[in-house]
């Protein structure tokens, strides 16, 4: 669940232009507590397994260095793979619910980067700049943290 901070008497900024409402900063949400769990065992790196989710924590010589990643999965389907500087997003050609919840999980605390759904398309964004996430694609987003 999503609720954007602003007062109740104004609406949503908009960018001219755009052929809809684009937040233009993320929204303060309510993180599932499955959701919290998933950080914390990312925060630790260690494995983690609930219901439908799972963190799974790998390094791996390459070069002659270790290679560090972290694979988010869903229902079995690798949703995120976190790395030293970036965070690639998968849908897996299910763009639903919860699919969106747990990449909003992890995009808002890695790279300040949201996703929303406006006419059943999936947009990603950061402050004023959105990008059509499209079914069965990777998005790459830069970590900030």
């Amino acid at each position: 669940m999503y609720v954007f901070v602003a007062p109740s008497n104004s609406k949503p900024p908009t960018i001219k232009g755009a052929p809809h409402t684009v937040p233009t900063q993320l929204p303060s949400r309510t993180m599932r507590k499955i959701e919290q769990q998933m950080l914390q065992a990312i925060a630790n790196r260690r494995d983690w397994r609930s219901n439908n989710t799972e963190v799974q924590c790998v390094t791996f010589p390459h070069g002659g260095e270790d290679i560090d990643r972290v694979y988010v999965k869903l229902h079995g389907s690798t949703i995120a793979i976190i790395t030293p500087n970036e965070v690639y997003a998968y849908d897996c050609g299910w763009q639903t619910t919860t699919t969106k919840s747990r990449l909003n999980a992890l995009l808002h605390e890695f790279c300040d980067v949201g996703i929303y759904q406006k006419n059943h398309i999936w947009y990603s964004y950061k402050q004023s700049d959105e990008q059509k996430f499209e079914p069965n694609s990777r998005q790459v987003f830069p970590r900030t943290r």
